[in-house]
Parts: C-alpha cells; structure tokens; sequence
C-alpha cells in the first residue's frame, strides 16, 4: 500500500517525541528555566510538525486503502482519524481546552478501531494505531492538571509504552540479541531507545541500528555553537566526512564521522548552542 511504510517510521517517531516530553516533563517545576522553556518550546513544536506530516500520509492511504483492505468503513475511519489528528493540532496550537477535549473524545473512538484490526492480523493499522495514540497522549498533557489528572497521564503513557512492546513482540524476540535491557528502560519510562529500533521496517522487525553521534570533544563548561550543519537527512557519510562545523572561544572546530551509515535525523541546527553529551544525529548502521 503507497504510504504505509514511510507512515509507519513517522509514526514510531513521533511516539518516540511523544513519550520523551512526557517523560522529561514530570521533572519540571514552576521555577523552571527560560532556556528548558524554550526547548520545551522547540519540542513542541517538532511534535506538531510530526502531527501535520502523519496527517497527510492518512489522507494519503485512506484514498489508497479502498479495495485492497477490503471494507470502505476503513477507508471512513482513516479519514476520520486523519480529521482528529488536524484537530487536535489545532488545539495544541490554540492553547484551547475545549478544542482537545471534544477531540480527544472522538480519537479515543478510531484507537479502538485501530486496536480491534490489529487483533484481526491487519498489521497496516499499526501506524494509525500509533498516530492516534500518540496524538491523544500529547492531547491529554496539554488538559492535565492536578495530581489526579498526572496519575491518569502516567498511566494512560505506560499502558501505551506496553500496547507498542505487544506489538513489537515477535519481532523484537526473533532479533538475535533481543534488547532486553532497552525493553526494561523503555517500560519504566527511561527512554524511548526501543523505538528507534523498531522504526525502520514495516512489521517492526530489529534490521538496522541507530548510532547516536554525541558532541563529545569539548569541556563540560563549554558551550559550542553551531555553525554549519554539512550534511542531510538521507546522507551516506564515511569515516572521516566533515557532519558540521561548530565554534568554541571563537575557534571553529570540524565534527567529523568516526563510523560509517546514512544519516536518519539531525538533531541541531545552525547557531544552536551545544552542551558536551547532546546527540547531534543518528546514523543507520547494517
């Protein structure tokens, strides 16, 4: 089906963005910095971004589903889900309680939807499953408040942490080195690697691995600004490739690859400042 496949690597990402924010923000507090501010900012906004890429890729498959997923009530509820999705993001934006209250209502609908074609073997619902849920998930941080509505949220992000885990199971089982220590951390809401794993084939198969580059050569007081980012998304760099340029007491140094792989996300961004230990991209190794 056109779309499925590249649906499905968008979907575990912005599950993966989804449940990061939400675990980096039960550790904020009213005296939070303006710079975390700021990149809470930013992350929001990439998971909107996410939000409007996944829901034209719905469209997309839901004019492509018709006679080849048998029912056209499919095709209804992918559009229906992608309608949601827009919404939603609508009301992220707004700031507009009623918007994503009223919204979330009638996404929870297309999750069950989703989930009961799943239980049927239809594997291409995974990425809707995904989408919707994760849409939700951000969609319930925004109207949470209160220590009632936290504990709700926490539980509604691990019963999702442990529906995705369900899905990846076979696939994770059969990988030679089954990633049990991930799976471990990814449950107890430490990071969200497992995804990273799962995301680049259609049935959640572990085939390629993402190798973090870290900025790594500067002092831990030291703060680096970028200066050029020498590579894109979609790259194929070797050892020794210039990936950016960054500047240090006005010095500008060259980052250069240590292994070989095809650049899956850039993480920075010309004159963004840089602590020692950020991630500045992954790379997709064999």
């Amino acid at each position: 089906m056109f779309g499925t496949l590249d649906m499905l690597q968008k979907s575990y990402k912005i599950a993966s963005q989804v449940l990061s924010y939400l675990r980096e923000g039960e550790g904020r507090t009213e005296s939070t910095s303006v710079a975390a501010t700021i990149s809470r900012e930013e992350v929001n906004a990439k998971i909107l971004s996410a939000i409007t890429d996944v829901s034209q890729k719905l469209d997309i498959v839901a004019r492509d589903i018709v006679g080849k997923v048998i029912q056209k009530l499919e095709q209804e509820q992918l559009e229906k889900l992608a309608a949601q999705v827009r919404t939603v993001k609508l009301g992220l934006e707004f700031g507009n309680e009623g918007i994503l209250t009223t919204s979330l209502v009638h996404i929870t609908e297309q999750i069950e939807y989703a989930k009961n074609r799943l239980v049927e073997g239809k594997r291409e619902w995974l990425g809707p499953w995904l989408i919707a849920e994760s849409v939700r998930i951000a969609g319930l941080r925004a109207v949470s408040g209160g220590d009632k509505a936290s504990t709700v949220l926490n539980r509604e992000a691990l019963a999702f942490r442990l529906n995705i885990l369900d899905y990846a199971r076979d696939s994770l089982l059969k990988s030679s080195r089954s990633p049990w220590l991930k799976i471990a951390e990814f449950v107890e809401g430490r990071n969200e690697d497992v995804l990273m794993l799962v995301e680049n084939t259609p049935d959640g198969a572990v085939a390629t691995k993402l190798k973090s580059v870290i900025l790594d050569d500067i002092n831990e007081a030291s703060l680096a600004t970028v200066v050029s980012v020498r590579i894109s998304e979609g790259s194929t760099v070797k050892v020794g490739d210039v990936l950016l340029e960054y500047e240090v007491d006005k010095s500008v140094t060259e980052h250069l690859a240590t292994e070989p792989g095809i650049v899956s996300e850039i993480m920075v961004k010309p004159r963004e400042e840089l602590k020692r230990g950020v991630v500045l991209l992954t790379l997709q190794q064999d």
